[in-house]
């Protein structure tokens, strides 16, 4: 009998271990996504300034799909 209580015991402290674990992941996953996004924002800053031609053309392709999409 003391090794079914032993088992349950195991059990449920492996359980709680998973759960305590996997609490965490959304505080990870914020993170990430922050971290993830001001690496592209810099990546995207980086590129605009080695050829500003082509972010005078996102420009324009902005202002065009905006007048589009307020037509609608």
């Amino acid at each position: 009998m003391d090794l079914h209580y032993s088992l349950w015991t195991i059990s449920l402290l492996v359980i709680a271990f998973l759960a305590f674990k996997v609490s965490g992941t959304d505080e990870l996953r914020e993170e990430s996504f922050s971290k993830g996004r001001q690496e592209a924002i810099k990546n995207l800053r980086d590129y605009f300034d080695e050829y500003p031609s082509h972010y005078k053309e996102y420009e324009q392709w902005l202002k065009k799909r905006d007048s589009v999409s307020n037509q609608k």
